[in-house]
């Protein structure tokens, strides 16, 4: 990997390197936003870091900052306070030059300190956009009253390009999909209908998403992979977590102060570490050997059997195959699924600008909005967006004003939203005594966003 500091995006409140590792060139940039201080000045850096020449750029603000669009919790009524009037400006920044924001829900604060909890460090990209970013809180790691940030960036798009994220899953009932419809009726209230309509048609649909992902985050249970589940964790552990929490940030603010307990402290939440990483090992021993007991009963060839000499993970579909050869990796199956689904057309051309004579000031009827509403289908698959059709019909009725108006301005301008023209293609094996390892052996199916379908059938 290569390093260099970038001179003139480097300040008194600001860190910023140039990084190329991997063919992929990125100016990262660390900013400290004085609490205070004009935050107006802190915007004429941003616009100085968004100007500059570099392609793909990262911004870890400490914000001092709290909003709806990073997830700030409503900690102590900050977000009412200063720092959510702070954070005023930068949300309308980001939205006005498309910085990604990569904030995302978590159960744990930003800040957490001394002088309280809240979420005000942001976390923005520019240009290069991962296929699948991931943006994690980690209070483990950190040695400040800031916890610290784990990013990651798996895949990439070229520049300019919109990559989807993988959206956390849900489970969906009516109630669930109630409760997080107020929620964002709330934000959108908060938000106001004006500046709503103000934005992009591209910008309203990030906007409702970010919406919609904080309320199922706050709101839903979410599903995990393979229907895992952590059956070890016990309330003992937890309050040892959190005895060791408050011992590490004591510890942190001693030796900040220079305190005479310094040295004591730091022995109590060593000793308290060893203590909860122990009852960890105990946990995870307990509810294994549990497992062991209760399944192997009923037959102790099946799971454990299978789990204990490496067979736990099994999967009968093979890689693609070229030339009787598998391919090396999935993501060459991927590619080659995908050219046997969609070939190119040499001949094809670019499609033709939708005609706008006369659209500016036409609309949607409601009655016509809500007869689309009602023809999605609530048990159909969501798309890369992750809101169901379920969810979809509760919106609609909590806010329609807003979602009228992204439909209507969609209508006026004459653009059909790129953030709807992503699928999600699940592959099926067509069976029947077809051969696996062909690409001619399966089928697609393409997932696409509510909205869109939605969008569609109005047209």
């Amino acid at each position: 990997m290569d390093c260099m500091q970038v001179n003139e995006l480097t300040t008194e409140n600001a860190v910023s390197v140039w990084l190329r590792s991997g063919g992929l060139d990125c100016c990262v940039v660390l900013h400290h936003c004085q609490y205070g201080g004009n935050i107006e000045d802190e915007i004429a850096f941003l616009e100085r870091v968004v100007e500059s020449d570099y392609e793909n750029v990262l911004l870890g603000l400490d914000a001092n900052a709290c909003n709806q669009l990073w997830f700030s919790k409503d900690a102590s009524g900050r977000r009412r306070g200063e720092a959510g009037r702070r954070g005023e400006a930068p949300a309308k920044f980001a939205i006005a030059t498309d910085l990604l924001i990569l904030n995302q829900p978590s159960q744990y604060f930003t800040f957490s300190g001394p002088r309280g909890q809240s979420e005000i460090d942001l976390s923005l990209a520019r240009g290069w956009r991962g296929s699948n970013w991931s943006w994690e809180i980690r209070p483990d790691l950190c040695h400040s009253d800031h916890n610290a940030i784990i990013l990651v960036a798996e895949g990439g798009a070229p520049h300019g390009a919109s990559a989807p994220c993988t959206e956390p899953r849900y489970k969906m009932t009516e109630q669930g999909a109630a409760l997080v419809a107020f929620f964002v009726k709330t934000e959108a209230e908060q938000f106001g209908q004006q500046s709503y309509g103000d934005l992009s048609p591209s910008k309203q649909v990030l906007l409702l998403e970010s919406w919609v992902s904080a309320g199922s985050a706050s709101t839903l249970q979410r599903k995990l992979p393979g229907g895992a589940r952590i059956t070890w964790w016990n309330d003992r552990l937890q309050n040892l977590k959190d005895r060791l929490g408050r011992l590490r940030r004591s510890h942190q603010v001693s030796r900040r102060i220079n305190s005479t307990t310094t040295e004591s402290l730091g022995l109590a939440y060593r000793s308290k570490l060893g203590e909860y990483k122990k009852a960890i090992t105990e946990a995870k021993n307990s509810d294994w050997r549990r497992f062991v007991q209760e399944k192997g009963s009923i037959d102790p060839w099946e799971v454990v059997y299978r789990i204990c000499s490496g067979r736990g993970v099994s999967s009968n579909i093979p890689r693609i195959s070229k030339a009787n050869t598998p391919y090396s990796s999935w993501s060459e199956s991927a590619k080659t699924l995908l050219a046997k689904f969609f070939p190119e057309d040499p001949n094809s051309v670019a499609p033709l600008p939708l005609a706008r004579s006369g659209l500016d000031s036409h609309s949607w009827e409601t009655s016509e909005v809500n007869s689309a509403f009602k023809s999605l289908k609530k048990g159909k698959a969501p798309g890369p967006d992750g809101i169901s059709n379920i969810l979809l019909h509760k919106i609609w009725y909590a806010i329609p004003c807003f979602v009228k108006v992204l439909l209507d301005t969609c209508l006026q301008k004459g653009v059909f939203p790129d953030e709807w023209k992503i699928a999600r293609i699940v592959v099926l094996y067509k069976r029947n005594g077809k051969d696996p390892s062909k690409a001619r052996s399966y089928r697609p199916i393409s997932l696409l966003n509510g909205m869109s379908m939605a969008e569609l059938l109005l047209q």
